[in-house]
Order: structure tokens, then C-alpha cells, then sequence
């Protein structure tokens, strides 16, 4: 029985995929959203079976996040991510669409209710306007120091210190005014 409408799906897929994944590789550099899928998938396959297994209920299906990591990684090698925003409004559209398709096909093989030629009409676009959420994994991203200085990865100095070859990121920022100027 669904909880819950099924247009609902795609949309929650692509906002969490769009803007965990953008900030996943804004923050983890080159490779970031690949890392944050070897970290996730595991853990969640392992859940999967554990309650589809010894709690013997019925298994989750699960969605994989597969090919919205590499749709993410593909455009951030194809056109580095400088500009944190500009990087999250293209990812998420790209999630939104690519990511969309992949889950269409992956429901068909692994859910109890795949997604239907009926949904399309009204799921492609909630998943594309969902997919923007990759600007809020953009602004995230911004405000954590990723790209803050004209690069992806660049991370705020840690708790600890500054390490010998990081010292300019150690330097406070010098600011005019009391704003900061964001480059779109």
C-alpha cells in the first residue's frame, strides 16, 4: 500500500541526491560525490538486508544514488566547479533529468510498485524543478569555503591548525564592507 502519492518519489529523490551530492563534491574535491556514495551505499545495502533478512519483513527497496553521483562528477570534470551556485544549478537540473531516467529503470526492476507511463507526465518536471535543490547544495557549499576562493575542495582550516603548504587557507579573508561579494 503507498504511503504516500507517487509523484512524490522522484521529487524527494532528486532534491536529496541534487543537493547532498553537489555538496558532497564542493566539499570533497575531485571525487567527493563518488566518495559519499561508497560511504552511503554500503550502509544502506546492509540495512536493506538486515530487515529484509533476519527481521524478516519485506526488504526496502532502495534507491541506488548511482548515477546522479556520476551525472554530478561527469559535469564537475567536464567544467570545474569555480562557482559554487553556477556548479549546483547545472548538477541538479542534471540530476533532475538523468537521475529521473535512472530511477525510472531501476524502479521497474526492484520496487513493488515501479513507476508507471502515467507518472512521467507530472513527475518530470516536479523531479527537475526538485532538482535545483543542487543550489542549495551550492550555497552550502559556498558558505562552507568550498570554492571560496576561486576553486572546488578549498576547505576552511581545521580545529587543529593550519598544516605546513596550507598556510594562505589558515589567513582570514579579508573583506570590504560587511558583505561578501558571490560571483554567479
Amino acid at each position: 500500500m503507498p504511503q504516500y502519492r507517487q509523484v512524490w518519489q522522484p521529487l524527494l529523490l532528486a532534491f536529496g541526491g541534487a543537493q547532498a551530492l553537489v555538496l558532497a563534491r564542493l566539499l570533497g574535491g575531485r571525487g567527493g560525490a563518488l566518495a559519499a556514495l561508497a560511504t552511503w551505499l554500503p550502509l544502506h545495502i546492509g540495512m536493506t538486508l538486515a530487515i529484509g533478512g533476519p527481521l524478516e519483513v519485506t526488504a526496502p527497496a532502495m534507491p541506488l544514488f548511482v548515477a546522479e553521483a556520476l551525472i554530478v562528477e561527469a559535469l564537475a570534470l567536464r567544467s570545474e566547479p569555480r562557482r559554487a551556485l553556477r556548479f549546483g544549478v547545472i548538477a541538479g537540473l542534471a540530476v533532475g533529468s538523468g537521475g529521473f531516467a535512472a530511477n525510472y529503470g531501476w524502479s521497474h526492476l526492484a520496487m513493488p510498485l515501479p513507476w508507471e507511463v502515467t507518472l512521467l507526465p507530472e513527475a518530470v518536471p516536479v523531479a527537475l524543478m526538485a532538482g535545483v535543490a543542487g543550489v542549495a547544495g551550492g550555497v552550502l557549499g559556498r558558505a562552507d569555503g568550498a570554492g571560496a576562493q576561486g576553486r572546488a575542495g578549498a576547505r576552511p582550516p581545521s580545529a587543529g591548525g593550519c598544516r605546513p603548504g596550507r598556510r594562505r587557507l589558515c589567513r582570514p579573508r579579508r573583506q570590504r564592507g560587511h558583505h561578501r561579494h558571490v560571483r554567479v
